[in-house]
Formats: C-alpha cells, sequence, structure tokens
C-alpha cells in the first residue's frame, strides 16, 4: 500500500478488518513524490518474485492512493513560492511516461497495480459529462480496468431525530478488456457501534432480490420466508446467523 495521501490507519485496517501485518504479505509506505511511490512498488514486486516469497502463479496486489494526491518529483523539488502554472500539468506529464512502463512491469511480475483517484467537476460544461479525474487522460489509455464510484448517504429515524448510518456505494465498470464493461451494481456499506465501515452482503442480497421479483414483499420494507413476514433487516440478521447465504445466492440462478 503506497499512501501518498497518508490516510491509512493500519490500527483500524488490523483492529476493523483483521489485516495481517506480516512481512512480507503487508508492506505499507509513504512516499514522498509520483516516482518514488511507484519505484517502491516495482522494488517490492522484484523481491517477491526474485525470492520466491510466494507462489509464482500467485498475484501481487499494490495499491496506489491516490493520483490526485501524489507529488511530482520536479515539484517537490521547489519551495512553495518557485512553483508556478506549469506545475499544474506536471502530475499528467508524469503519469504518461510512468504507466505505459508500469503495465509492462505488471505482466513481467504477474502484479496488479490498483490506482485510487478522485473524481471532480469541471467548471462551466453545459453539455456532455462534466466529470474529470486528475493526473491527465494517461489512467484512461493505459487501464485494464476502470471502476466509478459513488455514493448516497442512508439515514434511519431515531429517538433523537433522523441518524446517518451508511452509504450506499453505486459501483460502475466504465472500461474492461477483460468482460463487458458499463455494468453497475449497489453495495450497501453501514457502520458499527464502533464506527468501523463494512459492506452490508446480506441486506443487499436481499434488496437485489426484490429488485429481481425473486423475493416477495409483501408491504413496503418486508420479506416473505419460509412463511412468514420478516422486515428485510430481520431477515438480513437471520440469514447471517443461520448461514443462509447460499440458499439466497441459489435463487439469482433460478
Amino acid at each position: 500500500f503506497r499512501d501518498w495521501e497518508r490516510s491509512f490507519s493500519e490500527t483500524l485496517g488490523v483492529n476493523g478488518f483483521g489485516l495481517d501485518l506480516t512481512a512480507p504479505y503487508w508492506s505499507y509506505k509513504k512516499p514522498r513524490t509520483w516516482e518514488e511511490g511507484n519505484m517502491q512498488s516495482l522494488q517490492y514486486c522484484r523481491f517477491i518474485r526474485e525470492k520466491g516469497v510466494i507462489h509464482e502463479k500467485a498475484p501481487i496486489l499494490l495499491v496506489h492512493d491516490s493520483i490526485a494526491a501524489a507529488v511530482p518529483q520536479s515539484m517537490a523539488a521547489k519551495n512553495l513560492d518557485e512553483l508556478n502554472m506549469n506545475d499544474n500539468t506536471a502530475l499528467a506529464r508524469v503519469t504518461s511516461s510512468t504507466l505505459k512502463t508500469m503495465a509492462a512491469f505488471a505482466e513481467d511480475f504477474n502484479a496488479t497495480f490498483l490506482y485510487l483517484n478522485q473524481i471532480r467537476t469541471k467548471p462551466g460544461v453545459v453539455y456532455g459529462d462534466p466529470t474529470t479525474t486528475p493526473g491527465g487522460g494517461s489512467m484512461e489509455f493505459y487501464s485494464t480496468t476502470r471502476i466509478a464510484l459513488g455514493k448516497e448517504k442512508i439515514t434511519q429515524k431515531g429517538p433523537g431525530g433522523t441518524e446517518f448510518i451508511g452509504v450506499n456505494v453505486k459501483i460502475k465498470c466504465v472500461k474492461s478488456k477483460l468482460t463487458k464493461p458499463f455494468q453497475e451494481v449497489t453495495l450497501r456499506l453501514t457502520f458499527d457501534e464502533h464506527g468501523v465501515a463494512h459492506f452490508d452482503k446480506e441486506l443487499s442480497l436481499i434488496e437485489l432480490l426484490l429488485d429481481q421479483k425473486k423475493l416477495v414483499s409483501p408491504r413496503a420494507g418486508y420479506v416473505e420466508w419460509d412463511g412468514k413476514q420478516l422486515s428485510k433487516r430481520a431477515l438480513a440478521d437471520l440469514v447471517k446467523k443461520d448461514a443462509l447465504t447460499p440458499a439466497l445466492v441459489g435463487l439469482l440462478s433460478t
């Protein structure tokens, strides 16, 4: 994990998600520049493969967070008062030269290089797509798969008023060289009592089956299951408790 944003918490990863920090299966670095972060990834992959740390067919995943936060070496070498308008396009120029090389190394090392980015709005756009991503257009050209994420808040009424409980994450595959692109899915991300986010797989699956008319909803917010009427939340808890997920997944193919 190459953290240009310096926003990742290993403590949360361990306590909230069971992250294993054992080397060399986990590597966390906070590079100062775009070039340094990519070089660290290549050095790590080379070490893994040359030392035979894992099976040669086992993939390596390198996460880079994020392109928008990465600083080109040409900018890092300057003082703040030395920066000028040319530095605004420095990241786009360096990503163009870097990514074509990284694509070749990804194949050499059987590695996946995952680059996170930010979606921003271009001012003054009346027609067409108003969104853009920092770092220029090179990522669009050299990537194998591009996935766009959006979100909408989930709230519920409680004793103290409306309470924020999570987000619906809308995921759209906007480019794919591996399968059919432009497919979409929405996943429910909720927070537990400790503030840790988890994908609510059971409830998301129930809502998908309701949308596909493969589960019956006798009234708003309820589902018919095993001769009973249960709220969606109650059924999701039952599915998790009794390991009924395979049964629900089986309904998708019926």
